[in-house]
């Protein structure tokens, strides 16, 4: 079994890390190796040091769902939490989930531009993207330039409310999208995503389309996914309200 590296653990699959705590696995800063996961959970702690702002972001606890005590406030131009030469790529044949709270300050039913949730690596082919994608006007998972995975048109988070939003793989390729709760596409692809290391950066891509509100309890889980991809209905959406405590 692989050690875990750092402070404030809890005895769940996806370990407790603040941000402000000192860990690395092997991969560059940011990175948590647990059995074969490779994990990032961001709090957004005000006193968090793996992590730096750019333009408006801010710390800003009056935003913050009910069960959070921070989350980053973005204003939808040039901001974003960088952290810095993170190891995301996904291997082939490995399970995977991106997974965040994300609140909108604009209605995101009309394709007027992607807004990006987090993204990892170089533009192109070689990075990767969690965001609501103005094409398809979906919460999607594109792989640099290309769409890899949609929700369906309309299955969005709503404007000016907390929901929660994942993309999973498991080990067979099976992915799944989830929006509140509730899976909105499914695909089969076991095939790697991403390649080398790159900077991870929360609400903002690496071509700019940037989030306007704000992002709280971001999980990057490599090697392992909390759910199953397969199934239509996440029986506990807030996990992370339960297992980022503290």
């Amino acid at each position: 079994m692989t050690k875990l590296i750092g402070g404030n653990i809890s005895d769940t699959p996806i370990k407790n890390i603040r941000d402000g705590s000192a860990f690395s696995a092997g991969g560059g800063a940011g990175g948590v190796a647990v059995d074969e996961a490779v994990a990032l959970i961001a709090n957004f702690d005000a006193t968090g040091t793996l992590f730096a702002l750019g333009g408006n972001a801010a710390i800003d606890s009056s935003r913050a769902p009910s069960f959070a005590t921070n989350a980053l406030q973005l204003d939808g131009t040039n901001d974003n939490a960088t952290y810095s030469n993170f190891l995301a790529v996904v291997p082939a044949n490995t399970a995977a989930c991106i997974e965040a709270f994300v609140y909108s300050d604009l209605a995101l039913a009309s394709p007027t531009t992607t807004r990006n949730i987090v993204s990892w690596g170089p533009n192109g082919t070689t990075g990767w993207r969690f965001c609501y994608d103005q094409t398809f006007q979906s919460i999607a998972l594109l792989d640099g330039n290309s769409n890899v995975l949609h929700s369906g048109n309309g299955n969005v988070p709503a404007q000016s409310t907390w929901t929660h939003v994942a993309a999973c793989r498991n080990a067979a390729g099976n992915w799944g999208i989830f929006v509140g709760g509730t899976r909105y596409a499914t695909a089969s692809d076991a095939t790697a995503l991403g390649s080398s290391t790159g900077n991870l950066i929360v609400g903002e891509g690496y071509a700019g389309d940037d989030w306007d509100g704000a992002i709280s309890r971001l999980v990057v889980s490599i090697g392992y996914t909390p759910y199953d991809p397969t199934i239509s209905t996440l029986l506990v959406p807030n996990r992370l309200a339960r297992l980022l405590v503290g």
